[in-house]
């Protein structure tokens, strides 16, 4: 029975990853691309939860798992020129 008062997007939780998060992302990375990246992605995870003070790193969290992540880092700068 469908729930009509729950839309499927309310469902996930989006949320900040976390550095306790690096086994289930590098669980859905490898479902992705056949390969295991653990410490590619652990470098990662680490650069863009400290590289930046806007934290724009997401995680889906359905049924108190992560089942899903996007990594991302915010440069401040102007014309392609990275500032500090």
């Amino acid at each position: 029975m469908q729930d009509f008062d729950t839309a499927p997007r309310d469902q996930v939780l989006v949320r900040n990853v976390q550095l306790k998060d690096i086994d289930a992302i590098v669980s859905i990375d490898t479902a992705t691309t056949g390969r295991r990246r653990h410490q590619f992605l652990e470098k990662k995870l680490s650069q863009a939860l400290t590289d930046t003070g806007i934290a724009v790193s997401l995680g889906a969290e359905l049924d108190d798992h992560l089942v899903g992540f996007m990594l991302a880092r915010v440069y401040y700068g102007e014309f392609g020129v990275v500032l500090p």
